[in-house]
């Protein structure tokens, strides 16, 4: 009868600490999501920290090939296409769109508000599209240079956005505007015609409808229910302190199973701590240092039809939020692995005690 219920007490025990895993690593990733991924903050500092902003301009806009209606369609070059839209979509004004959109997102995600509407108004870059660009137009026709003897320039493609090559010569700045002058306004009103087809703003539910569910913005954010439901429960519900609180009725279980055997106790509740929490902490070190180098193996190699500098943007800034986000993941793995070693080793100095009072 002994023999048995020892069998029985040793499985209980079993049980209880791969219930201790399982229940581990729901704490550690509701952590994690409470702490980190439905935080604005975190994105805002992942964002700053990579220097997003500024790569859009650098790395990104030169391959995105579909703007010219904010800089009124003119014929200009790569350069001065890229110095255009910096002036008319300014990186200050870029951030507080994308923090804006965050600031809808989050919350709809954390299920605290019930409509998820994260649209960039694009009026203000189209209210100052139609200065910026005349002013550009007015200074790149007052620096062209003079046409040799004999060259004649078709001045006429001014008025459709083009440049010629040089300016007839005259003597004098305001003789050389006026040879100019008569284009522009016929020039203004084209630019401003192109610069009134820009969208007014966009939608960036509607685009993710578009791109994954043929248009859909109802079944588009149906595939956010579980996750938002899940989200709602774990965190809006104290989700982390059940399960700390879990954690807890287990080890107390443990103990209990234990109870009258000090070795015993300090040996099963120190080795259920040690040998869950440390391989959990393995895999936060393999993800800290490890997974940036996946990320953007993967995404480089997955992903085909995407900008190469738009894919190397996503990758570090993936790699750089994966770095913090397995911190967050091994910090209460290292706590408790700590405290495992710490009693398990423990058990082994009471039983050395006992061998030694025993003597």
């Amino acid at each position: 009868m002994r023999v048995v219920l020892s069998v029985l007490k040793v499985t209980l025990l079993v049980w209880l600490s791969i219930l201790f895993l399982f229940v581990l690593i729901a704490t550690l990733t509701i952590g994690v999501f409470d702490h980190k991924l439905l935080k604005e903050d975190f994105y805002k500092d992942q964002l700053r920290d990579a220097n997003f902003y500024e790569k859009v301009y650098t790395n990104v806009m030169p391959e995105i090939k579909d703007l010219p209606s904010y800089y009124g369609g003119l014929t200009i070059t790569e350069q001065e296409r890229d110095q255009l839209i910096r002036e008319i979509i300014p990186p200050q004004w870029l951030q507080e769109q994308v923090e804006s959109a965050l600031h809808s997102a989050i919350p709809w995600l954390r299920s605290e508000t019930k409509e998820l509407n994260v649209v960039i108004d694009l009026v203000p870059a189209k209210q100052r599209a139609g200065p910026v660009v005349l002013q550009f137009v007015e200074q790149k026709l007052a620096s062209l240079p003079e046409c040799s003897p004999g060259q004649g320039p078709d001045l006429s493609r001014i008025a459709s956005g083009e440049f010629p090559d040089c300016l007839p010569e005259k003597p004098g700045s305001a003789e050389r505007q006026a040879i100019f002058e008569p284009y522009m306004p016929e020039l203004s009103s084209s630019i401003n015609d192109t610069i009134a087809l820009a969208p007014d703003k966009l939608d960036l539910v509607k685009v993710a409808a578009d791109e994954w569910d043929n248009g859909s913005r109802e079944k588009f954010l149906d595939r956010f229910h579980t996750a938002r439901t899940v989200t709602d429960w774990t965190i809006n519900k104290t989700g982390l302190v059940l399960a700390y609180l879990a954690l807890a009725v287990l080890l107390l279980l443990i103990a209990l199973l234990n109870l009258g055997r000090l070795r015993a106790m300090l040996r099963w509740v120190g080795g259920t701590m040690l040998f869950t929490a440390l391989p959990l902490l393995a895999i936060g070190l393999y993800a800290h240092f490890a997974g940036p180098g996946w990320v953007e193996h993967e995404l480089e190699t997955g992903i085909n039809d995407v900008p190469a500098s738009i894919v190397k943007l996503i990758s570090d800034l993936s790699g750089s939020a994966l770095k913090e986000i397995s911190w967050t993941f091994m910090l209460p793995a290292i706590v408790i692995t700590g405290i495992g070693l710490v009693l398990f080793v423990l058990s082994f100095l009471v039983q050395r005690q006992e061998a030694t009072r025993g003597d």
